[in-house]
Formats: C-alpha cells, structure tokens, sequence
C-alpha cells in the first residue's frame, strides 16, 4: 500500500485542510479523504496533522 498526504495552509485568512490517499499493489484506490482543520495557524501543523490522521486511516484499512 502506499499513502500520499498533503496539508495546506493560508496565511492570509488562517484556513487550513489536509487531504490523503491510500492506494493498494496495483495502484487502485482504498480510500481518499479531506478535512478542514481548525485551529491550525502553521503549515507545519497541517502537513502533520494530514500525516497523522492519514496514518490512522491507513491502519483502520488495512
């Protein structure tokens, strides 16, 4: 399996989400998810956040 994250961030009005992917062998799609975070003022924070909870989904799927 391979899993892809990604947060992002904007300075200018403090929005932030994440998004991620877990593919299997093949290539197909397991699932795909994004979230609007809260709370994030560094895009630091949002691309861990984006590695944590694709983290969680990874394991929850496979």
């Amino acid at each position: 399996m391979a899993l892809s994250v990604d947060g992002s961030y904007n300075a200018t009005d403090d929005s932030a989400g994440s998004r991620m992917i877990l593919r299997d062998d093949k290539g197909g799609v397991i699932f795909g998810a994004y979230c609007k975070l809260f709370h994030c003022n560094k895009a630091l924070a949002a691309e861990l956040h984006a590695m944590l909870e694709g983290l969680k989904l990874a394991i929850d799927h496979s």
